[in-house]
């Protein structure tokens, strides 16, 4: 038998051992194209709920006493793909009842069209609604849509408080490369093209960009937004967002739900997360209302506005006319000209 030389050898075992190498580092560059800086996640509907136990309890639960138990982490019984949500630039956050359909099939069907678009998708919180025929119903969507995130609480207006930080525990602890939350009612009219740009903006100042309003706590008893002197022992609200409005940043996001462990639950959802959790934090606001208008009868619309708080029964109407643009380019056959 011939014996090859050993430099023949030694060459071709080199070859071999590069050959290993490369092949090793583009599994490694191909795993981070595909996965960015996320862990990977499981491909089962229960392995995700699992995982996103897991990550948001290990970046906002683990090893830490929370001052009041009901800001503690809660568990997600339905969680989305976070491929779907973690590349894009921010993610919008709507909460959502059990019986709102409608309301999430005409969201997906107007601003969830332009998501690919301005790189944003809709994530809808729910709670849990109390039924079993309803919760089928949700898993049936949940599985048909891939948007919808529940988390183990009572749904209702006075958990709404708790309602937003389960979405945004999701948001952060999951998804590490988005640059920005944008929490916006279902009522609520917005110009995608000027969300989109203020996303960049606040998320290269790292500050709260909203609406901005300051009240006095409602001491009667009767009324919905009550709040009694031990939820909140003071005679004003440092400055706040109008709730139906207000967009985050990222690392300012981290920053306030860091500090739901020292506070007390004010379930007044705007007034905490945006005023008292920010003046905690210092978190900057910077303030767009005079980019906001509420349609109401005796509120005129403009068209300048990036939010606008309109009638149900107007709502596809006012995102045609603030939208129509982008709209009609992305779903129509020819080019649009004006």
């Amino acid at each position: 038998m011939r014996v090859l030389p050993f430099h023949v050898v030694s060459l071709a075992s080199f070859l071999l051992i590069m050959v290993f190498v490369c092949i090793f580092i583009d599994s490694q560059f191909v795993g981070r194209l595909q996965g960015g800086l996320m862990p990977s996640f499981a491909s089962s509907e229960a392995g995700l709920v699992e995982d996103a136990n897991r990550l948001v309890w290990k970046r906002f639960g683990e090893n830490i006493d929370f001052f009041d138990e009901r800001l503690r982490v809660i568990n997600y019984t339905i969680v989305p793909a976070p491929s779907s949500y973690c590349y894009k630039h921010f993610v919008v956050i709507v909460a959502s009842r059990t019986n709102d359909t409608a309301k999430r099939t005409r969201l997906r069907d107007t601003y969830g069209r332009l998501g690919n678009e301005f790189s944003f998708r809709i994530l809808f919180i729910l709670g849990n609604s109390g039924t079993v025929g309803d919760e089928q119903l949700i898993e049936q969507e949940a599985k048909d849509h891939g948007d919808i995130l529940q988390a183990n609480f009572v749904d209702s207006y006075d958990n709404l408080t708790i309602k937003s930080i389960a979405a945004m525990r999701y948001v952060a602890g999951v998804c590490t490369e988005v640059k920005a939350i944008f929490k916006v009612d279902d009522d609520v009219a917005w110009n995608v093209l000027e969300t989109s740009l203020l996303v960049n903006y606040a998320a290269a100042n790292n500050s709260i960009h909203c609406p901005l309003t300051q009240n006095q706590p409602v001491r009667d008893r009767k009324d919905k937004w009550y709040v009694s002197r031990r939820e909140f022992p003071g005679d004003l609200y440092p400055p706040y967002c109008c709730g139906f409005a207000y967009l985050i940043p990222l690392q300012a996001l981290h920053t306030i739900l860091n500090a739901t462990k020292t506070e007390r639950l004010l379930h007044i959802e705007d007034a905490f997360i945006t005023g008292h959790l920010a003046k905690k934090t210092s978190v900057k606001q910077v303030s767009v209302m005079d980019r906001a208008s509420f349609y109401r009868l005796d509120y005129p619309w403009f068209p300048e506005a990036i939010f606008t708080l309109v009638p149900d029964s107007e709502a596809i109407d006012f995102f045609l006319i603030t939208n129509r643009k982008w709209f009609l380019q992305r779903f129509s056959p020819g080019p649009i000209n004006s």
